[in-house]
């Protein structure tokens, strides 16, 4: 969990501990309560996944 929801941690915080956290198989969740942060770097995080070789898919 990235945090995402914890008003003290700031947003690039909650990026660097989901980028250092996921690993082949990893299913990410993130809250889109108008608290979290996670809308502010989703994108910035799917385009650094995607040059580290991962790739997403809906469960089936």
């Amino acid at each position: 969990m990235p945090y995402d929801y914890d008003k003290s941690f700031h947003w690039e915080e909650s990026l660097k501990v989901l980028m250092n956290r996921i690993r082949p198989g990893s299913v990410i969740a993130l809250h889109d309560s108008p608290d979290s942060s996670s809308h502010l770097y989703l994108d910035m995080f799917i385009v650094e996944a995607k040059k580290n070789g991962y790739s997403f898919v809906l469960p089936e």
